[in-house]
């Protein structure tokens, strides 16, 4: 553990962080969490530190809980989403997603980490830094996917999380979130080999697949 947190320290003190540094961040919170077995005490940490060395996850626990968290929004309801309509229903159902994907949390418990372990406190308590903190991290996982794997109803390790979103959308495929992932604007204006209109203001988006195959696509909002 010294040494791991050593090395956090380390890049701590370098203050602005580029690309590589936060990968190798990220892979050393994640060596941390392990060597501590603290995983569930920081579930986004844990989650994002995962996806960043990861092409693809599909039987890790606690990253396919966001997808229950997903199938949750799409399935059950949610007394201010029933008096919206139009506009103002489709701009709470992105922040609701943007929510259930964590990186409020995340700064939380990178912050929360780096008190624990006596480790210099990073600027991300600015919002302009964790803005661009976050931006930056998304970047390093886009196009990697956390999806339910198709032997999802037979594996042991995933047959809980399936059971659960089935239960959460009563067994309707279209509310079944099974997939997501981040794209660049470029990839996300052609997805599925479609042209697909984007608003002007975002670079990066998310997109979720439920089990019919069906997507939805809404912009990254970093809070």
């Amino acid at each position: 553990m010294d040494r791991t947190v050593a090395e956090i320290k380390n890049l701590l003190d370098k203050g602005v962080l580029q690309k590589s540094d936060i990968v190798h961040l990220m892979t050393l919170f994640r060596v941390l969490l392990e060597e501590e077995k603290i995983q569930k005490e920081y579930p986004y940490l844990n989650l994002y530190s995962t996806w960043v060395v990861h092409p693809e996850l599909t039987r890790n626990i606690t990253c396919l809980r966001v997808l229950v968290d997903l199938t949750t929004i799409l399935s059950v309801p949610d007394p201010k989403a029933q008096k919206l309509v139009g506009a103002p229903w489709v701009n709470y159902l992105h922040f609701r997603i943007n929510e259930a994907l964590g990186l409020p949390q995340l700064r939380k418990n990178i912050i929360e980490t780096e008190k624990r372990f006596g480790l210099p406190i990073s600027r991300l308590p600015i919002d302009s830094v964790w803005k661009n903190f976050a931006l930056i991290l998304i970047s390093c996982i886009f196009e990697r996917l956390i999806k339910l794997p198709d032997e999802a109803k037979k594996n042991k390790r995933t047959k809980e999380i399936y059971g659960s979103i089935q239960k959460l959308s009563n067994n309707d495929p279209r509310k079944e979130v099974v997939e997501i992932v981040f794209l660049p604007r470029e990839k996300a204006a052609t997805f599925g080999n479609n042209p697909v209109y984007l608003p002007n203001n975002c670079d990066i988006y998310w997109c979720l697949t439920t089990s019919i195959g069906s997507f939805i696509l809404g912009p990254l909002q970093v809070f």
